[in-house]
């Protein structure tokens, strides 16, 4: 399928049964908001009374919820995958990602993902600083570069240091993009015994599927605009449900790129 395709199909899913998917975005964020104020404010209120045992033990369950509330984006998978699919999964679907001893196992799962990104984002910056340093001492022993200070001879750069910090930007980005398939791929049973990492099996799925993914992502960007504009209520009730939608159609599309041996 192409882009259109992908996004007219889960238009027509969506339009057949609207309240379940909306249900299914909404339930975790309610719980999550309700339960994080709720031990937010028993965090301030030890802090207003000075007790300190009480605002250590709001702030520690506010943390806890924080953490907890990571593998959302698996149980969006648990339900969105079948729901494109044409069929009606309960919105319960959602809870599989902290249910059946999942809860752990995505947790870990989806930090060791962002391990993976936050450490090749730091290398790539590294990179980046370090061929802008050699540059710049290149330049003030060249003549081309002056100043009193770095930042000044990093500006006296800047046309260089810009298509740099844009290309160190890219990399991240598609970087990014190859661990997006990661939590279809623990929602999906298929690859439950598998013996490559949920990190590995989206790496090698999104060859060749990068650009469509992020052309797919910048086709919405208009409705993402028009959800803030309405304080984020058009994003629950149809943008939330339509991205995911089209996401869950593009990752069974994605898996068809896996090659046989891994499969």
């Amino acid at each position: 399928m192409n882009i259109r395709e992908l996004k007219q199909n889960a238009k027509q899913e969506l339009s057949q049964n609207r309240g379940s998917a909306v249900l299914a975005i909404i339930m975790p964020v309610l719980v999550y908001f309700v339960l994080y104020g709720a031990f937010f404010g028993i965090a301030f209120a030890g802090i207003a009374m000075e007790q300190l045992i009480l605002s250590f033990i709001g702030f520690a369950a506010v943390f806890v919820i924080v953490i907890a509330f990571i593998p959302v984006t698996v149980g969006y998978a648990h339900f969105f995958r079948p729901f494109v699919a044409g069929d009606k999964p309960p919105v319960k679907a959602v809870a599989k990602a902290w249910t059946g001893g999942n809860f752990w196992r995505n947790l870990g799962r989806i930090l060791q993902t962002i391990l993976y990104f936050y450490l090749w984002y730091f290398l790539i910056a590294l990179l980046a600083g370090i061929v802008m340093s050699i540059l710049t001492f290149i330049g003030m022993q060249a003549g081309f570069v002056t100043g009193d200070d770095f930042l000044e001879m990093m500006l006296s750069l800047l046309a260089v240091n810009v298509v740099i910090g844009v290309v160190a930007l890219i990399f991240v980005l598609f970087k990014a993009l190859s661990y997006a398939m990661v939590p279809f791929v623990l929602s999906d049973e298929e690859f439950d015994q598998h013996y490559f990492a949920p990190v590995e099996l989206s790496r090698l799925m999104m060859k060749g599927n990068k650009r469509k993914l992020l052309l797919t992502l910048l086709s919405f960007i208009g409705w993402m605009i028009l959800g803030v504009l309405t304080l984020h209520i058009l994003t629950i009730l149809h943008v939330g449900p339509y991205i995911w939608g089209t996401l869950a159609g593009f990752y069974e599309e994605a898996k068809k790129n896996l090659p046989e041996e891994h499969k």
